[in-house]
């Protein structure tokens, strides 16, 4: 009777440090609003015989956004215009955190033939918003872990980090903000503060609960951008502390591959060092790194050697929390590891999807979630139509890398129903399908149809519900019949292997020259003319220096049939990529100017890598890539495999680098194949010893 009431009061411990760390969070999530508490708003009316016009919005903040919204919804109510209003962030002071401080409609007057279009500048201090978005993350990352729980408690030991290691986070922590800031103070004003905050409540959260829970929310997290404001730190940041903290306490040794994928890394930017210029970020709009852009977070500015340390440094930081966070969880040797990814893959996908729907309902929703989930961009409409289809992209930035994404939760949902029979999960499959149906990716549809396939065959010898075979083949059918399927169909019968230079292509290349005067770029232009190329064999010949023939006709037909005429004959035409440049690589992530602006993307991670890392870069992304080739046929074709290799080959025609959620995605999922791997090989190894 003692245990059980002695136990009941450890609960109830528990219970209370977690309601206060909710409670610390809840109210710091709410500065904005806290700040702008007004029990006598200023909502005068304006009435029929006033001049219609919008309020004037500057940095006095004389107002608060939600009586800015209810001013200009009487505007139209009154003198029946209708206006749109797209918020954005803009730095400013303590007191006007949270409040429009500029807005582009301050000389514009209200029309009634049109619908107005306006853009309002929101406050954010560097300072509060960092402390708000530690909060938001945390708590969306506490209802996560709730969920896996089932609000069972896991672990009551309070526990606190050591003093090593929270010294070599401080350390880290430090060396970012001296790096980015010109002071110190600055560099704690504007980072390192929120970081500390962050990680010491992260540190209490994850103590708090199983680590197979831990791991499966970061999982489910691990394709939202939340990124910090003016930053390209993301909340994985907030589990650096957690970390280093278990390296020290287990002590377990660092993987000599991961020393090898360090090396990699960081190789093409040492060696670049001297190459560089050094300035340090000034303001919002000073680094692009920092930017708010589809590329946040993912390119630096032309030779800024800063950017790219710090962009090495996020990259390093966060191989490391994954595998300090997926090693913990190996080690418990727990046998529903897959089951749990899957499964964590699924409620992320419900969490992108809802809240995107959520940001529908007007622009002011769509603004609050844009800043809970520290997203680079506003969200899309489901009708944002691009020049070749829809192309929707959910809250992430980039259509392809959606497209990338939803077919990795297609294929685990399709596992589940399909050979496990949990038919259960049939209705996220209808909201996977109705997102791929809006997104439109090509390549998707293919590889769609390569898994189902793949499905079938590998598990013929076992009884599959043939009802479930022919509901996914209907749903396919539907998919097919849509913009999606149109797409497919055209971008198909457009192949052709005539390799003559076209006049759109050189009509292309002449835009594209065009933008050196256009963005005033600083860079180096081609040393010969584009009219003197006849035949796509004439350019790969001069442009790869080769006369190999096996070489020129690969990028011949690869070029040709993945459709990148445009943006590949623009990436080897206008970089100026040197011998130099293939073994060292022009540094992690050169450049915003070169690839960005003049070539609108290579649109292929293999020359992405190249181009910023060189020939070792680009020997790690070929290694893991035969690595998973491997593993898939030595697993007995395991289909968690077949999803890493359909990410290399994705990216064929795509970037994951340039896109920072993307890039978390990609070491979050290849952290996972890596221990899945091993734990298969420890499992042959201990069969082999009965």
């Amino acid at each position: 009777m003692g245990n059980i009431i002695f136990q009941k009061i450890k609960v109830f411990k528990f219970n209370l440090r977690i309601i206060y760390v909710v409670f610390i969070l809840l109210v710091f999530s709410n500065l904005t609003f806290l700040i702008n508490f007004n029990l006598t708003p200023n909502l005068y009316e304006p009435q029929e015989n006033d001049t219609a016009q919008f309020p004037y919005v500057d940095t006095a903040c004389k107002f608060s956004k939600y009586e800015l919204v209810y001013k200009i919804n009487k505007t139209d109510e009154v003198f029946n215009t209708s206006t749109n209003i797209i918020f954005y962030s803009y730095p400013s002071s303590i007191q006007c955190h949270g409040r429009p401080v500029i807005s582009n409609a301050n000389f514009l007057k209200p029309s009634t033939e049109v619908v107005n279009k306006i853009s309002v500048g929101i406050g954010v201090n560097t300072l509060l918003d960092g402390i708000e978005n530690v909060s938001k993350f945390s708590l969306m990352y506490i209802l996560i872990l709730s969920i896996f729980s089932k609000f069972k408690i896991k672990c009551l030991k309070v526990k606190t980090p050591d003093v090593l290691s929270f010294s070599i986070f401080l350390l880290i922590s430090t060396i970012y903000g001296i790096l980015v800031y010109p002071t110190i103070y600055e560099a704690i004003y504007n980072i390192v503060f929120a970081l500390v905050f962050g990680n010491l409540i992260i540190f209490i959260i994850y103590h708090n609960f199983d680590i197979s829970d831990n791991l499966k929310s970061l999982v489910s997290l691990s394709i939202i951008p939340l990124l910090f404001s003016d930053t390209n730190i993301s909340f994985f940041w907030l589990f650096l502390l957690v970390s280093i903290n278990l390296y020290q306490k287990k002590r377990y040794m660092l993987n000599r591959y991961l020393f090898f994928i360090f090396f990699c890394i960081s190789f093409s930017t040492i060696a670049n060092l001297t190459n560089f210029q050094y300035s340090k970020h000034q303001g919002w709009a000073d680094w692009i790194l920092f930017t708010n852009h589809r590329h946040k977070g993912g390119i630096a500015d032309y030779k800024n050697g800063f950017q790219s340390l710090v962009f090495v440094l996020d990259i390093v930081i966060l191989i490391f929390i994954f595998y300090s966070i997926f090693y913990s969880f190996y080690k418990l040797k727990n046998t529903r590891f897959k089951e749990g990814f899957s499964n964590s893959i699924i409620l992320g996908f419900i969490i992108w999807f809802g809240s995107y729907f959520i940001s529908q309902i007007n622009s002011n929703v769509n603004y609050l979630v844009t800043k809970f989930l520290g997203l680079p961009e506003d969200i899309d409409t489901i009708s944002s139509i691009q020049p070749d289809g829809v192309n929707w992209r959910g809250i992430t930035p980039s259509w392809e890398l959606t497209g990338l994404w939803l077919l990795v939760v297609f294929c685990i949902l399709t596992h589940k129903i399909i050979v496990q029979k949990k038919y259960i999960f049939l209705s996220v499959l209808i909201l996977n399908l109705i997102a791929i149906s809006f997104n439109t990716q090509r390549t998707v549809l293919i590889l769609m149809v390569v898994f189902v396939t793949f499905e079938i065959i590998n598990n013929l010898k076992n009884k599959i519900d043939i009802r479930a075979i022919a509901l996914f083949l209907f749903m396919l059918v539907l998919i097919f019949q849509g913009p999606a399927g149109e797409r497919l169909g055209s971008r198909l019968q457009s192949i052709n292997f005539n390799y003559e230079i076209s006049e759109a292509l050189r009509w292309e290349i002449a835009q594209s020259l065009k933008r050196y005067d256009e963005y005033d770029l600083n860079l180096p232009s081609p040393d010969y003319s584009f009219y003197e190329i006849d035949s796509y064999t004439t350019f790969f010949k001069k442009e790869l220096g080769t006369e190999n023939k096996l070489i020129i006709n690969t990028f011949n037909v690869f070029t040709k049939v993945f459709g990148r005429e445009f943006q590949w004959f623009r990436f080897f035409y206008l970089t100026d990529i040197t011998t130099d440049d293939i073994v060292f690589g022009k540094g992690a992530g050169q450049s915003h100017q070169e690839l960005a602006v003049l070539i609108e993307t290579p649109h292929s991670a293999y020359f992405t890598i190249l181009f910023q890392f060189g020939i070792f870069g680009l020997v790690l992304f070929l290694s893991l890539f035969f690595f998973l080739i491997v593993r898939f046929f030595k697993s007995g074709f395991q289909y968690e495999y077949l999803l890493g290799i359909f990410i290399f080959i994705a990216n064929l025609k795509t970037e994951f680098l340039m896109t920072h959620n993307q890039l978390v995605f990609f070491i979050m999922i290849m952290t996972f194949l890596l221990f899945e791997s091993k734990r298969e090989l420890d499992r042959q190894k201990t069969l082999e010893q009965y």
